[in-house]
């Protein structure tokens, strides 16, 4: 395989997976340079708008993970209805877990999380041992290089909202976007500047016709989005297999940053698979004997089957933070001289 395609499948499979880790936030409309959108009051309450500044993929062990219960049990190894597959403890949404239980009060607590991401990132990573382009940080190591890089750049407005503590209906927009300050280091510091990606627009520099959108609610400070059907969203590992993407994260009472960020997705497995069979066909074989820990939701036949026909769903899960941004306007690519305009590599397009 050629340079040119072994960096284009590393750089795809970061976008990939920091899509599917990230499978449904972010935002735009024209303004005018400069003025911010965050914490406008309008007629149906204030509106907020963020950007993703951290990604994070748990490791694959027996801590607590990100995402949620999709299939509603709390299965272990095994256990057939849970696949074989064992849930993970939430830290993040004690919900989650089996009768609501505190991992770090009770011991014993049994989870219900259903996220093998961390398992196929490892993977992933032993598949592509020894390339250069993945590098010794491997798919998280390269995760968050994009992502401080400007080349992952995902946007939040949350809308609509007349209380950050308790508010039964506010409106969630995401939005793929880029950034607009020349340096990378004015991303994350809660002053940063961003354009939204016209593609995620349904109308030219029309924000209030976003691509993606859901009504979700704070309780108790806490954003949650349940539910979302992602349609086009534009998830390359995942596409036109997810099924759900759930997400929720605690909401700073100044509305300008939000933490403990934690997002869920569950997608057709036989879909999947087929899409990392074809990024990376050596590893074809070694995916599809793994087949029933990669499928660890059940569908209506059962769970499991092998490489050539797997039975089920995936759940993943990634957990996230968020910091205030300044949406200053629409773009169709990164502006140059700005952050992320040059492709990851260092070659200009």
């Amino acid at each position: 395989m050629d340079l040119s395609v072994r960096r284009g499948f590393a750089n795809r499979m970061v976008r990939s997976v920091a899509r599917v880790s990230f499978a449904c936030l972010l935002l735009c409309g024209c303004r005018a340079p400069g003025k911010s959108l965050s914490l406008a009051d309008t007629t149906s309450g204030q509106t907020f708008d963020f950007v993703v500044s951290s990604l994070e993929i748990d490791a694959d062990d027996a801590a607590p993970a990100a995402g949620f219960n999709f299939d509603g049990l709390f299965s272990t190894e095994t256990e057939p209805l849970g696949c074989g597959a064992a849930d993970r403890v939430s830290d993040l949404d004690p919900d989650q877990n089996e009768a609501g239980c505190v991992p770090t009060l009770e011991s014993g607590c049994q989870g219900g999380v259903d996220n093998v991401l961390p398992w196929l990132v490892d993977s992933v990573d032993v598949v592509r041992r020894g390339d250069t382009l993945v590098g010794t940080g491997g798919v998280r190591g390269r995760l968050a290089s994009h992502l401080m890089g400007g080349h992952i750049v995902w946007l939040i407005r949350v809308s609509g909202v007349d209380d950050l503590v308790n508010d039964n209906e506010v409106v969630v927009n995401i939005y793929h976007g880029f950034s607009g300050d020349p340096e990378c280091s004015q991303l994350f510091g809660g002053e940063g500047h961003f354009l939204v990606d016209e593609a995620s627009l349904l109308a030219p520099a029309d924000m209030a016709q976003p691509r993606w959108t859901a009504t979700g609610s704070i309780t108790a400070g806490r954003l949650m989005v349940q539910g979302i059907h992602p349609g086009d969203l534009p998830l390359p590992l995942v596409t036109g297999s997810v099924v759900e993407v759930d997400i929720r994260t605690s909401l700073a009472l100044s509305g300008l940053s939000a933490t403990a960020g934690n997002l869920g997705l569950r997608a057709v497995a036989s879909t999947v698979f087929e899409l990392l069979a074809e990024l990376m066909p050596r590893g074809r074989t070694a995916f599809g004997g793994l087949i029933p820990r990669l499928a660890d939701l059940p569908a209506a036949s059962g769970c499991g089957g092998d490489y050539a026909a797997p039975v089920g769903e995936i759940g993943m899960g990634a957990r996230f933070s968020l910091i205030h941004a300044t949406i200053v306007g629409t773009a169709t690519e990164a502006p140059g001289g700005t952050c992320g305009s040059i492709p990851p590599g260092g070659s200009t397009p």
